[in-house]
């Protein structure tokens, strides 16, 4: 019971993240936005390490700051898409990206999934599915530099 309501407390607060994003995208430029998001994480992240602690080396030091850079690229992606729109075309091609990188690296990697990977991985097209809303004529259209936007927030 208690995962599934940290599961959801979790969905709840990706869920008011994206939008709040949404709102500072629109409202600041993407730098702006991009470094208050950052700046409170790191916040978040040094109450954390007073709390559990850990230990530090070169390695986990080099793909930390390897990871940061490439995560502020993806946010910056993702506030661009924010800002952009349309979100309700968009966004499910940032989930359906987000799904396929890692089916993608374990196929390459050869580590493979077993058969409730492979439901999962088909419910969450499903639902990508179920959730896009079906295109209106002569209203939202997706731009090519949306889509690739899109596409690097999702990677």
């Amino acid at each position: 019971m208690v995962v599934v309501l940290l599961a959801l407390g979790a969905a709840v607060f990706y869920g008011a993240s994206d939008f709040f994003a949404a709102l500072s995208a629109r409202r600041l430029n993407l730098i702006t936005a991009t470094t208050t998001n950052y700046g409170v994480a790191l916040l978040g992240i040094l109450v954390g390490l007073l709390l559990v602690g850990g230990t530090w080396s070169g390695g986990a030091i080099w793909f930390g700051a390897l990871t940061g850079v490439l995560a502020v690229l993806g946010l910056l992606a993702f506030y661009g898409v924010l800002a952009i729109g349309p979100m309700s075309l968009l966004s499910p091609i940032i989930a359906l990206v987000q799904s396929a990188v890692p089916v993608t690296v374990s196929a390459i990697t050869g580590q493979g999934l077993s058969a409730l990977g492979w439901i999962a991985i088909g419910l969450a097209v499903v639902a990508i599915l179920l959730l896009s809303p079906p295109p209106r004529p002569g209203r939202d259209h997706i731009s090519p530099r949306g889509a690739a936007l899109a596409v690097c927030s999702g990677v």
